[in-house]
């Protein structure tokens, strides 16, 4: 009987053994089954992106001019003005919004459409004080020579516009006064030698003593501006000399002010309109949305006044969310693909009050799975930029591609540094023509898609004005102390 208990002793514990390790493999077939796709190509998105965010924005190198302040976000770094405690996690619902988009995009076929290399310049956050308004109008000049540059040779990549992300005055200390928008819209109209585009930012409005007030003179001024003013900057006439321009100049009975001072020659057929694909949403007429060679660009409104409260601004919320899917959804009908990229411009930071729309926008993009994150929607593998201003300092912030976060693989936040202490930077987005793009200076970062290779390439153009040398070596011209 002993020899019996020892023998069904022994044969308990071969069972135990054996149930434990059925359960982990179980455990381990599950995983593998559930995030198998994520975590195969998912990984190669989220490694080539996370090399790219160490490798193409840091700091590391031998080049000694490079900005002291310049840092590029990894995938573990934290930004310097988003607080660490200010982004809880929330769950994405089933249903992404109450204002459901059309059809999700499908699977789309290899692009076999040209794409043309194009960049657009951007700024932010100025002026706040009168010396910022002396290095904006050294700005505009500075864009001027750039254009020139792009006239006379058509293989350097063309700017579109000029795109400025709100807060063109400190509110609390103008009072939102009608004289510092009006003189802003004047600047803009004489200076500026590209289409302007202008949010509304919180200091334009949130932080004024009459903010429907204020909204009504900013809206009235800017909307409608940049589809309009530089119409009369159109060359179709074939110029090769200065004369022939002045010639027009004389005999044209539109508003060209702004031309009175063209020093470009070699111009041959050169529109300074906004793509005709520019659109502005009906019902928010600040935003507005342009696809061009691929790439899908869109304003959100995402400012939140103080009077409105958090369940009000949930309607917001819902309506940015639909007017992107429905601007991706529209892209698809017409190109039957979705796009190469998007970018996502607004003014504030990635703060508690709007990160739902990030929550809520993520389950386009990907399935919810079971336990684990599922792969990524048939054709929604492309890189999503959300660019902004508010925090003042260069940061790029990829913690929404952690898996303790949203696991958006492709998903970039980055803020520009404000306009009274660094240059208006470029995004510029690869053509059919171009290798893919590389960091070439320290002052760049390079976005990669869905293959791990750089499309965007954003130049900061020298970084900030402290380090004057390396922007004076790239852009010689005199600049103002910001000091």
């Amino acid at each position: 009987m002993g020899k019996l208990s020892e023998i069904s002793r022994k044969k308990a514990i071969i069972f135990g053994v054996g149930l434990t390790v059925a359960i982990a493999a179980l455990v381990t077939a599950v995983v593998l089954v559930t995030g198998g796709s994520d975590g195969g190509g998912g990984s190669g998105n989220g490694g080539t992106t996370a090399q790219s965010s160490a490798g193409d924005g840091g700091d590391g190198g031998s080049d000694t001019a490079s900005p002291t302040n310049l840092r590029v976000a990894d995938t573990t770094m934290l930004p310097t003005f988003a607080p660490t405690n200010a982004f809880p996690t929330i769950p994405a619902t089933g249903t992404p919004t109450t204002l459901e988009p059309t059809n999700i995009p499908t699977s789309a076929p290899t692009p076999e459409g040209y794409y043309e290399n194009f960049n657009f310049i951007l700024m932010g956050d100025t002026p706040y004080v009168p010396k910022d308004r002396d290095l904006l109008l050294q700005q505009m000049q500075e864009i001027r020579d750039m254009v020139d540059d792009q006239l006379a040779d058509p293989s350097l990549s063309q700017s579109l516009f000029v795109m400025h992300v709100g807060d063109i005055q400190h509110g609390k200390k103008t009072n939102c006064v009608e004289e510092f928008f009006t003189r802003m819209y004047l600047d803009i109209k004489y200076e500026s030698p590209l289409p302007f585009l202008l949010l509304v930012g919180d200091n334009d409005w949130n932080d004024c003593p009459n903010p429907a007030a204020a909204k009504k003179i900013s809206d009235d001024l800017f909307i409608g501006l940049a589809e309009t003013h530089w119409l009369d900057w159109v060359f179709e006439q074939n110029f090769t000399n200065v004369e022939e321009v002045t010639k027009y100049i004389a005999n044209t009975t539109t508003e060209v002010t702004v031309m009175e001072n063209v020093t470009r020659t070699d111009v041959t057929r050169r529109s300074i309109a906004l793509p005709d694909t520019f659109q502005r949403m009906e019902a928010m007429p600040e935003n507005w949305v342009i696809d061009k060679s691929g790439i899908l660009i869109i304003s959100v409104m995402l400012v939140q006044l103080t009077s409105v409260s958090d369940n009000e601004f949930m309607v917001t919320i819902d309506q940015q969310v639909k007017w992107v899917m429905d601007n991706i959804n529209k892209f698809k009908d017409t190109y039957g693909e979705t796009p190469r990229a998007l970018v996502m411009l607004g003014h504030p930071m990635r703060r508690d009050n709007i990160r739902p729309f990030f929550n809520k926008l993520e389950p386009y993009f990907y399935d919810p799975g079971w336990l684990l994150k599922g792969d990524v929607l048939p054709g929604m593998d492309f890189p999503v930029l959300y660019f902004h201003g508010d925090g003042h300092n260069w940061e790029v912030d990829t913690r929404l591609q952690l898996y303790d976060e949203l696991n958006w693989e492709l998903f970039y936040d980055v803020m520009c540094d404000m306009g009274g202490k660094a240059p208006p930077i470029t995004l510029e987005f690869r053509g059919s023509d171009d290798a893919p793009f590389v960091q070439e200076r320290t002052d760049q970062f390079i976005i990669p898609d869905k293959n791990g290779e750089g499309i965007i390439r954003i130049d900061r153009r020298g970084g900030t004005y402290n380090e004057a040398r390396v922007y004076e070596q790239r852009y010689p011209w005199p600049l103002t102390s910001t000091n």
